[in-house]
This record gives structure tokens, C-alpha cells and sequence, in this order.
């Protein structure tokens, strides 16, 4: 039978152990909090990191647009109303220039564009939460007027149907090397007709950023009510509103990208 002190001392022992995996168990929690920490604060430099984060540089430089049509469809910056041979197949960038310049005393050159965010592709916001304005150095938009000679139900055509219709296709492009060359990853286009219903292109279409519903074309486009700009009866012409931003949310939207330029050809097609 084991005697009194050795019983304490079996009651001492225990207490000493249960006191040393107490000290573990508080030098484990500190650590998971430590690692929590850490990892809360990876995600958010994360989520942050893309936005330009050098404001003297803090732009795009250059934005270079030709907007054309598919058979059936004619285009213009201006409101011909039903007069079918006062459109025409493409609008080039001194079109959109002057319209630029008639309406908003600007040009596409003069936009040196700042990132923004949006997420339906009609209202832009800053890094910090205000409302940005239109041809402000922060988004680009214009105005276009599309006309066809029959019912035609109105999408971007994809690069990918060049030789088949004879039109060049939808694309952007650039002439920028290494990181620069991201700057198309970047961009997206948003396009609302006059019913307010607004579609959102983006090229190189990667994981969604700031709740922004978007489509880019596959190997096999289908059209439907997702990417469908307009719908057009025979000889109506319809106002499509065009806007060209840099999402701040877009992960390759860094300063990597700042002074890169780039090319855009919009094509418009008709289904019926």
C-alpha cells in the first residue's frame, strides 16, 4: 500500500504535468492566433495589392478603338434616324474622337485613365468609394447608334469568326512586352442599350472580381440573353452606350501595367 507522501507526491506530479500542457495548450493557441493573423493579413494584401499602388504613374497611357460591323448592320456616333446610306460599316478612333470632342472637349489621347471599379458597368468608383466621372482620366464612354435592314438580335462577334463572315472579329490587343503586356487582362467594356440593359465584356475572362457578371468568347460562342447588346427591328436605330475602364479589382491590374497602351476592334454581328 503506497504511503501519504507518496501519494502527494503522485498529486504533485500531476499537478506539475497538467500545469506544463497547460502552458503548451497557451503556447499552441498564441501561435494559431499568430498564423490566423498572418493569414487574414496575406488575403488582405491580396485583395488590395490590385490596384496601382504608385500615384504618379497611376494610369494607362494610350487607348486606340476601331468599331465595326457585320453584314446587316451599319454603325455611326450619330443619330441618322431610319436613312439607311448615312450609316456606315466602321467607326474609326477620330470618329469616336470627335464625338468625344463635340460632347465632352476630349479625346481618347487625353484619357490617361486611372483604375476604377464597377460592378454593373454604368457607375465607377474609386479605390476609396467615390463616384468617378465619365472622360475624367477614370472611365472612357461614347455613344453609338446601330441600325440594321432586318430584325437582328445584336452581339460582339469573336475574333474566332474572322474567315468565315469576312469581318475582323472582336479583339484586344497590344504592342507591350513582359509585365506591360497584362494591360489586356486588365480592361473590361460594358455596353447598355436604351432599354438600361448593360452587358459586360472581358477579355481574357478570369476569376469574377467586384460581383461584375461578365463573358468573353469561347472556342464555340454562344450567343444568348447574357452577352446580347440589343435587340433591333428593321430600320430602328438604337443608342448603345459604350464604356472602357481598368478594374482596380482585376488582379493584373498592378503597376506593372501603368504607361502600356493598347488596341481594341469591336465587331458588331446580328442573329436573327
Amino acid at each position: 500500500m503506497e504511503s501519504k507522501e507518496q501519494m502527494s507526491q503522485k498529486v504533485r506530479d500531476a499537478l506539475q504535468e497538467a500545469e506544463i500542457l497547460e502552458q503548451v495548450n497557451i503556447r499552441v493557441r498564441r501561435k494559431t492566433s499568430w498564423i490566423l493573423l498572418l493569414v487574414s493579413f496575406m488575403c488582405l494584401v491580396l485583395v488590395t495589392f490590385a490596384w496601382f499602388t504608385i500615384s504618379t504613374l497611376a494610369n494607362v497611357e494610350r487607348l486606340e478603338m476601331e468599331i465595326g460591323t457585320a453584314p446587316d448592320l451599319r454603325i455611326s456616333t450619330e443619330n441618322h434616324g431610319s436613312n439607311w446610306d448615312s450609316y456606315i460599316k466602321t467607326v474609326t478612333g477620330a470618329m469616336i474622337d470627335k464625338e468625344l470632342t463635340d460632347r465632352f472637349n476630349t479625346t481618347m489621347n487625353d484619357q490617361v485613365m486611372d483604375p476604377v471599379t464597377s460592378s454593373n458597368g454604368r457607375k465607377f468608383y474609386s479605390r476609396n468609394g467615390d463616384e468617378k466621372e465619365r472622360n475624367k482620366n477614370t472611365f472612357l464612354e461614347f455613344d453609338l447608334y446601330l441600325i440594321a435592314n432586318k430584325d437582328l438580335k445584336v452581339h460582339l462577334t469573336s475574333k474566332g469568326e474572322d474567315g468565315t463572315n469576312g469581318i475582323k472579329g472582336t479583339e484586344v490587343s497590344t504592342r507591350e512586352t513582359g509585365g506591360k503586356a497584362d494591360v489586356v487582362k486588365a480592361v473590361r467594356f460594358s455596353f447598355t442599350n436604351e432599354a438600361g440593359q448593360t452587358v459586360i465584356w472581358e477579355p481574357n475572362k478570369g476569376t469574377a472580381v467586384a460581383n461584375q457578371t461578365t463573358f468573353d468568347f469561347s472556342n464555340a460562342m454562344t450567343y444568348n440573353s447574357s452577352n446580347q447588346i440589343c435587340d433591333l427591328k428593321k430600320l430602328e436605330p438604337q443608342k448603345v452606350t459604350v464604356r472602357v475602364w481598368f478594374e482596380g479589382e482585376d488582379p493584373e491590374c498592378v503597376n506593372r501595367i501603368q504607361e502600356a497602351a493598347m488596341e481594341a476592334i469591336l465587331t458588331f454581328g446580328g442573329q436573327q
